[in-house]
């Protein structure tokens, strides 16, 4: 049995979306792993909650490690705005976490965000790493947005795509998150196209019931 380190951004076990993608592959890996699960202090409540009054499987084999940027570093994030910056910050500043926990594992694997745009950076451990699941998803053209929407949604649009143009083209951490993931999980045929990556890298995992594998192809790995 090895022991998987897993970035989890955003796991609770009560949310659907990403939160409970996060949840559920969490407790796939479980079945044949040990897994020392990474997310931030805002989830705490909801796990210790839910563990405590469920009956949770493979809850021994899980730990969750908290950790948050100081609030120094974050005190400009509300909600949703600022997320991302956030994201990257956090993922930036996670290994120098791990290192001062002194956590024992043998494969990482960076679970979420689940968009083929924003880098990890857990390679820096030099072990089996995984990336994903990722998705892609092409750009909402104006005509379907502005009449429904209006002009401001199709604006904060268009410049989150530009965002995503920038780290696609320049940010050399994407370009090297990419190159040093043994497997990128991907959820649609899109991110080959966008990425490009080295053959035999990808592994298709289709948004609904991949999880339910993976955790068995990591017990193999």
């Amino acid at each position: 049995m090895k022991t998987i380190l897993a970035s989890v951004y955003a796991v609770n076990p009560y949310k659907g979306s990403e939160d409970g993608t996060g949840w559920n592959l969490v407790l796939q890996i479980a079945r044949f792993n040990k897994v020392i699960a990474i997310t931030r202090e805002n989830n705490r409540p909801f796990i210790e909650k839910y563990m405590a009054e469920n009956e949770v499987p493979g809850a021994a084999n899980i730990h969750f490690e908290y950790y948050d940027l100081p609030y120094w570093a974050r005190f400009w994030k509300k909600g949703s705005r600022g997320a991302l910056l956030y994201y990257y910050l956090w993922q930036w500043f996670m290994p120098r976490f791990i290192r001062k926990q002194k956590l024992q594992f043998d494969i990482v694997h960076n679970l979420n965000f689940h968009n083929d745009w924003t880098p990890s950076f857990l390679w820096k451990f030099r072990k089996p790493f995984v990336w994903g699941p990722v998705g892609h998803h092409p750009q909402v053209p104006k005509r379907f947005i502005a009449p429904v929407y209006g002009i401001k949604k199709w604006l904060a649009d268009s410049l989150r795509w530009k965002a995503k143009e920038f780290f696609w083209n320049i940010d050399p951490f994407l370009r090297i998150t990419k190159n040093k993931a043994d497997r990128i999980l991907a959820i649609n045929t899109d991110v080959d196209k966008m990425l490009h990556p080295k053959e035999g890298k990808l592994v298709l995992m289709e948004a609904m019931g991949g999880g339910f594998t993976w955790g068995a192809v990591l017990a193999r790995w």
